[in-house]
């Protein structure tokens, strides 16, 4: 699962190992550390997420339920501070916004 925050863009997926626990992956260790200040963060160089932290499954859940309590904001993207992670998020949202099926093209009233 991706998770777009304004301060971390995240990566949650099942630990295969062990059920109870959620690798949390990032391309930049303080996106993890935002959203869980207790994390032990890795680096794992030969991954497509440089960084992973194993947090436990209740954890995630518990934590990402209170983020989405806190949200006051209208647009992600124009409350992303961080230079880096708005533009990328502008580019994802333009790469995601080619799923939306096109826009049927309205007659105008002289052509009916």
């Amino acid at each position: 699962m991706w998770i777009c925050l304004n301060d971390a863009f995240l990566s949650i997926v099942a630990d295969q190992k062990d059920p109870a626990i959620r690798l949390v992956q990032a391309q930049v260790a303080s996106h993890i550390t935002n959203v869980f200040p207790d994390a032990n963060v890795i680096e794992t160089p030969r991954t497509d997420y440089r960084y992973q932290a194993s947090v436990e499954a209740d954890v995630v859940a518990k934590v990402l339920a209170g983020v989405i309590a806190k949200i006051r904001y209208a647009s992600l993207t124009d409350n992303v501070r961080d230079n880096r992670l708005h533009h990328a998020y502008r580019d994802l949202s333009a790469v995601m916004h080619r799923l939306q099926p096109p826009t049927p093209i309205r007659k105008s009233s002289s052509e009916l």
